[in-house]
């Protein structure tokens, strides 16, 4: 990792399961391994193009707030933008970050019209995010879905008690909004992180 960019390690992970694939293809003629594979990259590359075609979004006018380990990103839903649901997770790309590299954060919101994430500067493209936002600022970043989360199935049962430490709170917050008023909801937070505990009390209402 310290010698090798994370883009170089994606695409060369890539490059060796196609090669992998074309190999095995080759190496079982006689078996139907070739048209099995061929249908499973078909149908992963469909998924690709419906994710960039349909489900990525531009967000022009992105806010950036800083806190003292990470950073917190809110942006107005885009037309066509699913940020209603009960619980989800997104990709995010920041091109003055890299061009390149799509990271999965939780989704919570803050009101009808309007979502966040909370980034934990713990890796390193979190904390070049972190370095680059020295204070509240407005940029330009990509979304790509909603899409479901295991915490979506919070909404089968009665009493819930939601378990998190540290920037894990983010996926306990929309079923915290969502399903107090018809579930009894617990949580347990666990985080050395001060500033994050005084951000989310001031602007969740548990």
């Amino acid at each position: 990792r310290s010698t090798l960019s994370y883009e170089v390690r994606k695409y060369t992970h890539v490059l060796f399961a196609l090669s992998a694939m074309i190999a095995l293809t080759y190496h079982a003629k006689k078996t139907n391994i070739g048209p099995i594979l061929a249908f499973t990259l078909a149908v992963y590359g469909l998924d690709v193009l419906y994710q960039t075609l349909v489900l990525t979004y531009k967000v022009e006018s992105t806010v950036f707030h800083r806190l003292e380990k990470g950073v917190q990103v809110s942006f107005k839903n885009p037309p066509g933008f699913r940020g209603d649901s009960v619980t989800g997770y997104v990709y995010v790309l920041l091109p003055w970050i890299s061009k390149h590299e799509w990271h999965a954060f939780s989704l919570y919101s803050q009101s009808d019209d309007c979502s966040s994430i909370c980034v934990s500067a713990s890796g390193d493209w979190t904390r070049k995010l972190h370095a680059a936002v020295a204070f509240d600022t407005v940029r330009p970043c990509f979304v790509a879905g909603p899409y479901t989360s295991p915490y979506a199935t919070a909404t089968d049962f009665d009493n819930l008690v939601l378990v998190a430490s540290g920037i894990g709170i983010t996926p306990a917050l929309p079923i915290i909004e969502h399903l107090k008023a018809t579930r009894r909801v617990n949580l347990i937070w666990m985080t050395r992180d001060a500033s994050m505990i005084e951000f989310f009390l001031s602007s969740v209402d548990f």
